[in-house]
């Protein structure tokens, strides 16, 4: 037999991976765990979500990590690039920041500078790409400049901006509006729905829980994203339920690397501070929904409220909330999608959380 080459059609396999589930929300989250991995080690990530002078909205993404040269941006916006990854980064795919992009733009351009280099940059464009397959543009420093100035942007020594532009979906749910108003409150609440997924997902990175040199800083239309602990730790009233080390550390068989739990009861709307903290603690599901586990891996949430497939929800049960710690080194025994907003658990985890961990934490809630 003889080999043939046989090269995906750029523009349909793009159109296809724009369809992995990705929102808003989790798209934008793609990109900033691009720019806290140890790779990039940013500190402070700050996003722009706009009208542009067109009434169209527009996204920019920029952080002061380590930033790229020409050959490693070249290399980064290839799809499934050639990355490896520490023990301690979010990414796995080699996919993410272009599809978590391509989900939501039809237009991507990533700017970066590494101390010591040229700042460089690369265009995504999806018209092109239908047009010339698989074609990434290349800006010049002219270019860069250009579109530096044009924004009002500054890029320093280091760091990376992400713009997102021509975004498909959210601008024709904006122009589907009637009035002005009306489209300014769906704004509003996209933003203010993405300020809270933010502020949840990465929560120990925001409140200081973890190790000073992983603690970050997000910020939204120059607003600081303040943490949101799906535990309310910080409420008298909340409840930490006992788990024995024997139920609280769970073992794949063959492996040596714990799985952790901890388990809550948050108070009842009469239990909390404040109404206003009541009203936070929901998150951005009903209070039905959000009991349940909250999945940590490497410290992000990539997934939050419900049982996972070992009880039904109730509403006895809505108080009730579970962490669940997964190390990356893990990986081989789920199968995490690409966007990172689901894995599905070895069928012995599954078990354990059923027997050994939901009833404790049930009859407690009860």
């Amino acid at each position: 037999m003889k080999e043939i080459e046989s090269i995906p059609n750029a523009y349909r396999t793009i159109v296809a991976l724009r369809n992995l589930g990705y929102d808003l929300n989790s798209a934008v989250a793609d990109v900033v765990d691009n720019a806290i991995t140890p790779t990039a080690a940013a500190y402070c990530v700050e996003i722009k979500l706009k009208l542009n002078s067109e009434k169209h909205l527009i996204c920019r993404i920029q952080d002061d990590g380590n930033g790229m040269t020409e050959e490693e941006l070249k290399e980064a916006m290839r799809l499934g690039a050639e990355e490896s990854y520490s023990d301690r980064d979010l990414g796995k795919f080699g996919f993410g920041m272009k599809t978590a992009s391509l989900s939501q733009c039809n237009v991507i351009t990533v700017v970066s500078k590494k101390r010591g280099s040229n700042i460089t940059g690369f265009r995504w464009d999806l018209s092109h790409v239908r047009e010339r397959g698989w074609k990434v543009l290349q800006l010049d420093n002219s270019e860069i400049q250009a579109l530096l100035q044009k924004e009002g942007l500054v890029l320093g020594a280091r760091g990376t901006i992400v713009f997102w532009d021509d975004l498909t979906w959210i601008n024709q749910e904006f122009s589907s509006y009637s009035s002005e108003k009306l489209g300014k409150n769906f704004i509003f609440q996209v933003i203010e729905d993405l300020k809270l997924h933010l502020g949840m997902v990465y929560h120990r990175f925001l409140d200081g829980s973890l190790p000073a040199n992983r603690n970050i800083n997000i910020s939204v239309n120059n607003g600081k994203i303040p943490p949101w602990d799906p535990f309310c730790r910080q409420e008298p009233n909340t409840e930490n339920i006992p788990l024995t080390d024997k139920i609280s550390c769970f073992y794949i068989p063959g492996t040596n690397i714990p799985i952790k739990f901890e388990a809550y009861l948050v108070p009842t709307k009469e239990g909390f501070s404040t109404e206003e903290a009541w009203k936070r603690a929901k998150g951005l599901l009903s209070w039905n929904d959000s009991q349940g586990y909250y999945i940590y891996r490497e410290n992000r949430i990539i997934r939050f409220g419900g049982w996972h497939g070992t009880k039904t929800k109730d509403e006895h049960d809505k108080l009730a909330r579970i962490s669940i710690d997964i190390s990356s080194k893990l990986d081989p025994y789920f199968k995490l999608i690409v966007n990172k907003t689901n894995i599905k658990f070895p069928d012995t985890l599954s078990l354990h959380l059923k027997n050994n961990v939901n009833p404790l934490v049930i009859k407690k809630a009860k």
